[in-house]
């Protein structure tokens, strides 16, 4: 019905430009929230996922330890996912000649060996990835009571071996020989990790926490950051035998963005499982 005034009647019109705007600022920011609240589901189930291949990984090295005596090597960066040692190759019967070195070659910077320990979802190249499709780290400690290592002393080089010239942790037979008596959890035998940069002074008003283990294994996370400025995360892939764990951080945080996911094997944990399998 036409008005006398040649108008449409007030119900008849459309929304105004003012009433549109309002309508498509709600739906933004319905859609905004949906796609936030996907996002951080998301990101939940790949840190929880990541975290459970953590602590599947955790009790493959303890498994492998029960069976070997020994924490296998990490994996060298350009191997097969197979542990990795300084001069890897055929041992000569009856004795190396020279004699074959069991030294691991990348103890603090290498990777998890998922093809020794049996670990599936890897790359191709055998290497066990996290829910970014990341490489999983790992690193053991290179500890020797008494130092220098001595290949020759170790072995399988000798029918009688002398462990305190081995790493006793990845040298088959070490932990049993040496005893748990004579293996002190500190940072002069084991690995460091800390909830602060290399285990100096935390900021106001954290608590110190140093933690130590023969054995850790890691993730770097979603962001995979190794550069500056982030340096909690620097500390976790460079190769002084020292680990970073605390809260995760967002970008932007003044002390530098932090998401790695860091586990480790107490030492009173592998103690307590070599126990009770009767393995000491």
């Amino acid at each position: 019905m036409i008005s006398r005034r040649g108008s449409l009647p007030r119900r008849a019109r459309g929304f105004t430009l003012t009433e549109l705007a309002v309508v498509v600022t709600i739906i933004a920011l319905i859609l905004g929230g949906v796609v936030l609240t996907m996002g951080a589901v998301s990101s939940a189930r790949e840190v929880e996922q990541t975290q459970r291949q953590l602590d599947e990984a955790r009790e493959a090295l303890l498994g492998f330890f029960l069976r070997n005596g020994r924490f296998p090597c990490p994996a060298a960066p350009a191997a097969t996912g197979v542990e990795s040692f300084v001069s890897p190759g055929a041992l000569p019967a009856p004795v190396a000649s020279p004699a074959f070195d069991i030294r691991c070659s990348n103890p603090f910077d290498g990777f998890l060996p998922a093809v020794t320990l049996g670990l599936s979802r890897t790359d191709n190249q055998g290497y066990l990835q996290d829910a970014w499709g990341n490489r999983v780290r790992y690193a053991v400690t290179a500890w020797v009571p008494a130092p220098p290592f001595d290949a020759a002393q170790c072995p399988p080089n000798t029918a009688t071996p002398d462990f305190t010239k081995c790493p006793v942790f990845t040298t088959s037979g070490g932990v049993a020989a040496r005893g748990l008596a004579n293996i002190t959890a500190s940072a002069a035998t084991m690995l460091s990790v800390c909830n602060r940069l290399a285990c100096g002074a935390p900021a106001a008003p954290e608590t110190p926490l140093t933690f130590f283990a023969p054995a850790v294994v890691f993730s770097t996370g979603r962001n995979f950051a190794v550069v500056a400025p982030l340096l909690d995360e620097l500390e976790n892939v460079n190769n002084d035998g020292i680990f970073v764990v605390h809260t995760p951080r967002p970008a932007g945080a003044a002390a530098g963005e932090f998401d790695d996911l860091v586990t480790w094997i107490s030492p009173n944990i592998l103690y307590n499982r070599l126990i009770a399998a009767g393995a000491i």
